[in-house]
């Protein structure tokens, strides 16, 4: 396994890191994502995929598939690019 070890996050809050990141290691990071007001809680573990980060992927350009009709990217559905990550979540204190 390889990439960055994030943080990687989506809009609603929720921050993933690599489980190849031991735990206390992976918390740092995940405050690194925090903004002012917030704090952070640990979800669990989870299976996800994370964008720049390779983990035998056999997809194409950072784990996502061309959609050959649109020309538009389409995440790779069948979960061969999802990893093992640390979840957790910003939330308001």
């Amino acid at each position: 396994m390889r990439g960055d070890v994030g943080p990687y996050m989506n809009d609603d809050g929720d921050i993933w890191v690599p489980r190849t990141v031991p735990y206390l290691e992976a918390r740092k990071v995940a405050r690194s994502a925090l903004e002012y007001g917030s704090r952070l809680k640990y979800v669990g573990k989870s299976e996800v995929t994370l964008f720049s980060f390779i983990n035998n992927c056999d997809c194409d350009w950072q784990c996502m598939l061309e959609d050959e009709e649109s020309g538009a990217y389409d995440v790779n559905r069948e979960g061969e690019c999802d990893v093992p990550a640390w979840h957790f979540m910003a939330v308001e204190r």
